[in-house]
């Protein structure tokens, strides 16, 4: 009898692992695979570019997507890069377009929820991207030129020069929005509520209703790969090369240790909008498909692959930026089969407003 109960009880674990095996190997790979078949391309999206945060690269994604669909893009008015940033976005900073809702919006504006969410169509997915704030400011204080501004000697570390003299430098930055949770800033937070940690708490709690995804910079690649997936999109719909990059010997200062508290203390809003979306990033990652670190190195492999098909060797300064950005430059000897998606890689955001305003002009 206690034989024929020990067989019975191996049999049930022996199905149970079978059961197991055939679900995780077979049924649910399956499931996924249909899952991914059957998903819809995402085509309304509303990209909130933030500052210094590769927000550049990403929109050239965008730019190109609307192009090879067709798409309608929301252009700034008056031959202009943004959406009158810094004031928050108004439906009328829009240039005139067709009567429909436009698809994408991707030029720089500062958040307005009431206003995008009625500008956009129904269902539109926001989506917006994120830096750790101490590379940030570093990045966009030197990008913007902010030591010439503030007459810092250009012999010294401008980071060190700037907190060792703050209290001297303090009214003159209070309006540059770029410098004092300019994250937070260009997601709607107003700058009189910097040190409100309530106002701090509930602007988070808003921003993770309205976005539907927050990309992180420091996992440019993971968040790509996630946006594909989240879109129903292709990896060549991804594929990226890095634009407004500063040049390296712009990268040669940091912010001096001893400076670091300092910093974050100021910037209390960044730090913690950057810190809640860090962790909700990794727990999306976690529910991604198996096939999701396979993509990512996939991604940044096709993403290399492309700076050197694409690109004129070496860095080349930017002239419109003092100096301090690099500029993307075709090569001139890029495969022939290679020479559109080149083309459209390498092209700057001026080019893409300036195409998407004559077609749309001329629809009209």
């Amino acid at each position: 009898m206690r034989l024929s109960t020990i067989f019975r009880v191996k049999k049930l674990v022996f199905g149970a692992f079978l059961v197991f095996f055939v679900l995780k190997w077979a049924v649910v790979p399956l499931y996924s695979a249909m899952k991914r078949n059957m998903c819809q391309s995402v085509h309304n999206v509303l990209f909130l570019k933030t500052h210094k945060t590769g927000s550049s690269s990403v929109s050239n994604i965008f730019f190109r997507f609307s192009k090879s669909r067709g798409l309608t893009v929301a252009l700034p008015r008056k031959q202009i890069y943004s959406f009158y940033w810094p004031w928050s976005f108004q439906a009328n900073f829009v240039d005139n377009l067709p009567e429909e809702k436009p698809n994408i919006l991707c030029s720089h504006a500062r958040y307005n929820q009431t206003t995008m969410q009625s500008f956009m169509p129904p269902g539109t997915n926001f989506v917006t991207i994120l830096r750790h704030p101490l590379s940030r400011f570093e990045s966009a204080f030197l990008f913007e030129d902010f030591p010439a501004f503030l007459g810092i000697p250009a012999s010294a570390n401008p980071f060190q020069h700037f907190f060792e003299h703050f209290e001297k430098f303090k009214h003159d930055i209070n309006s540059m929005y770029t410098l004092r949770n300019g994250m937070s800033f260009d997601l709607g937070l107003e700058p009189d509520d910097f040190e409100d940690a309530t106002a701090i708490r509930n602007f988070i709690s808003s921003v993770e209703n309205d976005f539907h995804l927050v990309l992180l910079m420091e996992y440019f690649d993971e968040s790509l790969v996630m946006l594909k997936q989240h879109f129903c999109w292709t990896l060549e719909d991804v594929l990226y090369l890095k634009h407004n990059s500063r040049l390296r010997s712009s990268k040669k200062h940091h912010i001096p240790r001893q400076f670091g508290n300092k910093f974050l203390d100021r910037n209390k809003a960044d730090v913690l909008l950057y810190e809640h979306f860090n962790q909700t990033f990794w727990r999306k990652v976690k529910s991604q498909y198996d096939n999701f670190w396979s993509e990512v190195r996939l991604l940044k492999q096709k993403s290399h692959a492309m700076a050197k098909e694409c690109l004129l060797p070496g860095e080349h300064k930017d002239e419109r930026r003092k100096n301090i950005a690099t500029k993307l430059i075709l090569n001139p000897r890029v495969g022939h089969d290679m020479e559109h998606l080149c083309r459209e890689l390498v092209k700057d955001e001026g080019g893409y407003l300036t195409y998407f305003r004559d077609i749309q002009l001329r629809e009209r």
